[in-house]
């Protein structure tokens, strides 16, 4: 839970030399090979950072995390004095009990479970304050070679989501339901994160694979074939994924929150700007998000394509008249009749556009001519990434 310390900041670069740099609006550091970001105008030594626990429904690291994540190798985190660590709870519900408790001060949520939550009159244990994945980010996949061209005849055969309790497989059933097979026509099987499960589709262990945007980026950046069913009419746009503060941080520590929330936004235009250095970055978070073995340039274009499929869900829906953050309330509404959830269930009680303004307080300008001059080693430009089939989410 958050606390305040002091920490000497070191980022470890591939030259193996620590450097560190602050840029602001009017700043002209210059970034080098795998240094950091800062949204600090001036050097600081020993920056007094507070520390706090963000909870996440994963069951493991992959880019569709990115922009929360790369806020820490980044230095935008630090910058603006934070701490942040992340615990991968596994399920929506686990993150919720560690809101509730106190176990976590912020939460990763999607708008399905929060709804469902508060119309059994239960509390979501906090606030949510910024959406990092506006809606729609879903697909189902077959191989090329499957007879299978719609979901109806899906009926009598085993398919497949990442894992169970994630989002995926809510709205693989439902998305089933509306072309009338039943939880009782299929067979469900949780195929695993990224590759494994194509791997599973690959094999024909599933018949089709119910995932995520940045899930079959992975997939098809490792070379396996795929081709998608079309999404059947009167699917919900839900699907958004938000960022819950707990009742103690949004009550008494808020700016807490709005320092969170900028890192993420700045995170969103550096990845933008430079797809390619953002995902070498991610690398040096991760090192095992990418196949050992392979070349940088391979490496970097297999967390760079389910990088950039995610990264058109950072802006808000069209017509929303959202800032860069803002909770989209119209898929918290849509999940209330998704769900089949009583009408009377209030969506409001459960986010705020509190900090949405200030979280936007930051020069665009200056993250983008940082992202610009970020240098990769051993290569110039944006890498290629792998052609997509058509209709990938």
């Amino acid at each position: 839970m958050f606390s305040t310390k002091k920490k000497r900041a070191m980022l470890l670069v591939s030259s193996g030399i620590a450097i560190a740099f602050a840029l602001s609006a009017c700043s002209s550091s210059t970034p080098s090979a795998g240094s950091s970001a800062s949204s600090s105008s001036t050097a600081k030594p020993a920056v007094k950072l507070t520390h706090v626990v963000v909870a996440t429904p994963n069951t493991a690291t992959s880019p569709q995390s990115a922009n929360f994540e790369l806020p820490v190798e980044l230095g935008y985190y630090k910058a603006l004095g934070l701490d942040v660590e992340f615990q991968n709870l596994g399920t929506p519900q686990a993150v919720l009990g560690a809101l509730a408790t106190g176990k976590a001060d912020f939460g990763i949520e999607n708008d399905q479970s929060m709804v469902a939550t508060e119309a059994q009159g239960q509390s979501i244990g906090g606030t949510a304050f910024y959406e990092f994945t506006y809606p729609f980010k879903y697909g189902v996949a077959v191989s090329p070679t499957s007879k299978v061209t719609k979901l109806s005849q899906l009926k009598n055969t085993t398919v497949g989501t990442d894992a169970f309790g994630q989002s995926e497989y809510t709205l693989g059933q439902k998305m089933l339901a509306l072309e009338g097979v039943t939880a009782d026509d299929v067979h469900w099987l949780a195929t695993g994160v990224g590759v494994a499960s194509g791997q599973a589709l690959q094999k024909g262990q599933i018949s089709a694979l119910f995932y995520s945007d940045s899930g079959f980026g992975q997939i098809i950046s490792a070379g396996i074939p795929l081709r998608f069913l079309s999404i059947p009419k009167g699917v919900p746009q839900v699907g958004g994924q938000m960022v819950v503060a707990s009742n103690n941080i949004w009550s008494k520590h808020r700016s807490l929150a709005t320092n969170l929330a900028t890192a993420i936004n700045e995170t969103n235009v550096f990845i933008k700007a430079n797809p390619t250095a953002a995902s070498y970055a991610y690398l040096q978070q991760f090192p095992t998000a990418a196949p050992a073995g392979e070349t940088l340039k391979q490496q970097i274009a297999s967390v760079s394509l389910p990088l950039q499929l995610r990264l058109k869900l950072y802006t808000p829906p069209a017509g929303s008249n959202l800032q860069p953050g803002g909770i989209y309330a119209s898929s918290l509404k849509e999940s209330v009749t998704f769900g089949n959830l009583p009408a009377s269930t209030d969506v409001s009680k459960l986010y705020s556009t509190a900090i949405t303004k200030d979280a936007n307080k930051f020069s665009v300008a200056a993250v983008q001519k940082q992202a610009a001059a970020y240098k990769v080693p051993g290569i110039k430009g944006q890498v290629a990434i792998p052609k997509v089939p058509k209709n990938t989410p």
